[in-house]
Parts: C-alpha cells; structure tokens; sequence
C-alpha cells in the first residue's frame, strides 16, 4: 500500500498578482503561492493519492507547529509535505510521518518516490538530470525576484525581467531539432517545468494587464519575435493538464485588473 501524502498550503491560494493592503504582505503572497503551485502540479504530474490541506498562513492555527521539521515551532514555510505515518486528520499531523518543507527539496523527494513519474530523468542519465536542476536554478536566479519587482512596480524591474527571459531561452531545445522538444530539457515534463510554470505565468499576465508605459513596452517585447521560442515553451506550459488546473491565468489577470483599478481610483 502506499504511504499517505498531505499537502499543506495557503487556503486561498493566492494568484501570485494578488491584493494585500502593505506591500510586505504583497511580496510574501506572492511567494507562497508561487512556491505552492510548483508543488501542486508535481503533486498532479505524478498521478500520485494525496489528501490537501488549506488554511490561512497569516492566522497559523496551533497544529502547524508541528509541521515545521526543524524547530517545531510555527513559521512562514509553506507548502509542506508529509509522507508515511498512519492516515490521521490533516490538523493532527503524526509524529510519525516524514515533514518537508522548501518546494525544491519537495521536488526531488517527489521524483524519488515516483522514479516512473518524467519529473526527473533516470539516474542512468546524470547529465539530463543535471540539466533538470541547472534550469531551475536559473528560474529562480533570472525570475524570481525581478518578477516579484516588476509586480511592486519597481524601477527598472521589467529590464531585469526581459534580460531573464533571455538567459532562460537561451537554455531552452529547439523544438524543430531532432534531440528537441517542446519542455525545458527536451520531450518530458520534468521538476525544470514545474518550478518556472508558474513564473511565466506571471510574464503572461504582465504582458496582458500591464498598462504603465513601461508595462506596455514589456509586452511588446515579449511578444515580439525575439522571444519567439520562449512564447513556443509558454504556450506548450500552459496547455499542460496539470498547469491549467492549477495556474489559472484568466483569473489571476482579472484579480491583478481590478487590484489596479482600486490603487488607481
């Protein structure tokens, strides 16, 4: 029988342009829901059983201390995992079961225990493997943070987004060539596209909602033919059964709309 999965998140997940009253709050939303996406459409991608779980982050109930693998104390980590331990209500987590927090060791835990899921190549192939983790490596370092800028509107943010957008097309295969395909290393949906799904996402709503100066010009150069490969790669995430169960762009559009309209009336 397999071992029992929970998976711990934000109950409202957030779209990643959602609306907080301080910026700080903005920021930190934004982050958790990023990092509880990546999880969640592994989650799907493994066809794995597991039970899901969602509260409120900001009014952490007493249980979810112990959730916190190393201090036992309540934090900010979010999503988390447990594994194996007897099947109990998710508010009386077992100190039998394994905690995991950090989306990215959740991750690698999940193609561990899923070596037939494609979120990581076999270990027979070391370089492939590599490449898995040196392109989500690059999301974070080329992404992350200049997305979260570019959503606080800060200066010179969507600069720093396009020069990412770059580097991270630059890692991606032709998909015309014969070793090609359509997904961050090649022809398998790996751990490489989970974890930068739903950062792009975040470009696409940019580009659609956007109505600064600089936003349009952002929008204009993404979709322009500079990034004709990179909007292939988007296009082939977003279809993605997995990705469009979980990162749902038209609504994350509409909420980040009428958060501008409330800041701009």
């Amino acid at each position: 029988m397999p071992e029992q999965i929970t998976f711990y998140h934000d109950a409202r997940k957030l779209s990643p342009f959602c609306y907080r009253v301080y910026d700080w709050l903005i920021s930190r939303a934004e982050q958790l829901t990023d990092h509880t996406f990546k999880v969640e459409i592994a989650l799907l991608e493994t066809g794995a059983t597991y039970t899901a779980h969602g509260f409120d982050i900001y009014n952490k109930p007493d249980w979810f201390a112990r959730l916190n693998p190393l201090t036992g104390k309540a934090s900010d980590d979010i999503p988390v995992l447990t594994y194996g331990g007897p099947i109990v209500h998710p508010e009386e987590p077992s100190p039998l079961s394994f905690k995991i927090t950090e989306s990215y060791v959740i991750l690698e835990f999940l193609a561990d225990i899923f070596p037939d899921s494609t979120l990581l190549p076999p270990a027979s192939d070391p370089t492939a493997r590599a490449r898995v983790r040196f392109f989500m490596d690059a999301a974070i370092r080329n992404l992350e943070t200049p997305l979260l800028g570019a959503s606080r509107k800060t200066q010179g943010a969507f600069d720093t987004v396009l020069a990412g957008l770059e580097k991270i097309q630059a890692l991606l295969p032709d998909p015309e060539a014969a070793d090609g395909g359509e997904y961050a290393i090649g022809r398998s949906f790996t751990n490489a596209d989970c974890a930068i799904a739903p950062l792009l996402a975040w470009v696409q709503v940019a580009a659609n909602t956007f109505d600064s100066e600089d936003g349009k010009q952002f929008a204009e150069t993404v979709t322009g033919p500079k990034f004709e490969r990179m909007k292939r790669y988007m296009n082939a995430l977003m279809q993605r059964e997995s990705v469009k169960k979980v990162v749902q762009v038209e609504g994350m559009e509409a909420r980040w709309k009428a958060r501008q309209a409330e800041t701009s009336a």
